[in-house]
C-alpha cells in the first residue's frame, strides 16, 4: 500500500498558500490546517494525525513552542518542520523541542515526500 494514502496531517503554518500547495502536491493526504499556535494546539489535543508539520514563525508565537506543547501529551506523533528561517541555532531549537526533522523553505517536493514517506511507515508498523 502506498504510505501516503488517506493520512491526516496538521499543517501549521500563518501561509495559506503554502497550505493549499501541499493539499496540491499530496492530493492523497488530508492537510488539516491551522494558523496560529492556539488552533494547531487545539487541533492537536483533540484530534488524531499522522504526522505535524510545523512552521517556525506564526501569529501568536513559533512553531516551536507548540513542538513543546504538543510533545507534553503526545510524544509518538512525528513533527517535522518546515520553515524559511534557516539559522541552525532554530533547526537545533526545533530537534531539541521533540521534532524529528527540518526542512527549509523553499524546500524540495522530493525531499519531503520521501521524509513524510518514511515518518508516515513507521507510524503505520508502530499502530500494528
Amino acid at each position: 500500500m502506498y504510505p501516503l494514502h488517506t493520512k491526516r496531517i496538521l499543517y501549521v503554518d500563518d501561509d495559506v498558500d503554502s497550505a493549499d500547495l501541499l493539499r496540491f502536491y499530496f492530493p492523497t493526504l488530508e492537510m488539516v490546517h491551522a494558523a496560529t499556535v492556539a488552533e494547531g494546539l487545539r487541533l492537536a489535543k483533540t484530534e488524531n494525525f499522522a504526522v505535524y508539520l510545523f512552521d517556525v514563525q506564526l501569529y501568536d508565537g513559533t512553531g516551536i513552542e507548540l513542538c513543546k506543547q504538543v510533545r507534553a501529551f503526545d510524544p509518538q506523533t512525528p513533527i517535522l518542520f518546515l520553515s524559511a528561517d534557516a539559522r541552525h541555532e532554530i533547526r537545533d531549537r526545533a530537534l531539541q523541542s521533540g521534532a524529528q526533522s527540518f526542512i527549509t523553505k523553499p524546500f524540495n517536493l522530493e525531499e519531503l515526500k520521501n521524509l513524510l514517506t518514511t515518518l508516515l511507515a513507521s507510524d503505520s508498523s508502530a499502530s500494528e
